[in-house]
C-alpha cells in the first residue's frame, strides 16, 4: 500500500514539483546534447562556418547580403508620411465619393 502512494503524485503537492522540475531538466539537458551534435555535425561533416569572420562582419549587412538590416528613418518616415497624407487628402476622398455616385 505504501508503495502505491509513492507513484501517486497528483496526491501529494511536493512529489507532483520534484517530477515536474525533473521532466523540465531532463527536456533542458536534452535541447542542449541534441543543439551540440547538430552544431558538430554542421561544422565537421558538412564543413560549414558557424561564423562569420571579424573581416566579414566589419563589412557589414549590405555587402553580405545585399541589403540593409536597418534603413534610414528619415527615409522610411517619409514615404510613411506621404502615403498616409495621401489616404487622408480630401482629394482622395471627393474621387472615391464621385465613383460611388456612378
Amino acid at each position: 500500500m505504501r508503495n502505491r502512494q509513492w507513484f501517486n503524485f497528483l496526491e501529494d503537492p511536493r512529489l507532483y514539483r520534484i517530477v515536474q522540475f525533473l521532466a523540465a531538466l531532463t527536456i533542458i539537458v536534452w535541447d542542449g546534447a541534441v543543439t551540440f551534435a547538430i552544431w558538430m555535425i554542421i561544422k565537421y561533416v558538412f564543413r560549414i562556418k558557424l561564423r562569420f569572420s571579424d573581416e566579414e562582419l566589419l563589412i557589414g549587412d549590405v555587402a553580405i547580403h545585399g541589403e540593409e538590416a536597418y534603413p534610414q528613418e528619415d527615409a522610411l518616415s517619409s514615404k510613411l508620411s506621404a502615403s498616409a497624407g495621401a489616404e487622408a487628402s480630401p482629394t482622395t476622398e471627393a474621387s472615391a465619393s464621385a465613383k460611388d455616385k456612378k
